[in-house]
């Protein structure tokens, strides 16, 4: 004897796609409340490079935000890194990242002080923390990863500057292109005294 053939009402199709659409909405606020906006998760594929520049300066604006007193900094400007595959070849995707220097000098003895601040601040907002390289003499580093996919690395430097290194997950980047090609350093010598900080 043959099963009956149920029909499905028309409208079923409808409220499961609203359904599916509101669960994708909802995982993709979750990836971005890692950084305070912007970005997918890693699994997530390329994202745009445009994208890609918010959510790193949510990474830069959610970390100075939480330092009191509050520092100065100065971008330099995204650039990109083509990515390639196991032959050699580019691949369509680029790693983007970008300094951010702090303009505001930080005295030796503050320097403990700013990355226990920082290191503070990155646990709060739920971001996977490494500080294996906190204890590397003159130039220390402080790692740390969002749920999102974003990288950001407090670091000093050999001239006793200050600054952040931050890099998004991989965005889509054609062949040849030349957008987010960086714009240069210079000076990284801090400038701005503190009371607090340079002292």
């Amino acid at each position: 004897m043959k099963t009956p053939l149920v029909k499905t009402p028309l409208r079923t199709p409808l409220v499961l796609n609203v359904a599916v659409l509101a669960g994708v909405l909802a995982l993709a606020l979750t990836g971005c409340g890692g950084t305070g906006g912007g970005g997918g998760s890693p699994a997530a594929g390329p994202i745009g490079a445009d994208e890609a520049v918010a959510g790193m300066h949510a990474v830069l604006d959610k970390t100075f935000d939480g330092i009191r007193p509050a520092l100065t900094r100065v971008l330099n400007g995204p650039s990109a890194t083509p990515n390639q595959d196991a032959v050699g070849r580019p691949d369509g995707t680029a790693a983007l990242s970008e300094y951010c220097d702090v303009t505001t000098i930080v005295a030796p003895g503050r320097r403990a002080e700013l990355f226990a601040r920082v290191e503070q601040v990155w646990k709060a907002l739920g971001w996977s923390v490494d500080t294996s390289g906190t204890q590397a003499g003159e130039m220390p580093t402080l790692d740390a990863t969002t749920p999102a996919g974003y990288g950001v690395e407090l670091e000093v430097g050999a001239p006793g500057n200050v600054y952040l290194q931050v890099s998004s997950p991989p965005i889509r980047y054609p062949e040849g292109s030349t957008a987010y090609s960086g714009g240069g350093r210079g000076d990284t010598r801090p400038t701005v005294e503190s009371e607090h900080w340079s002292h």
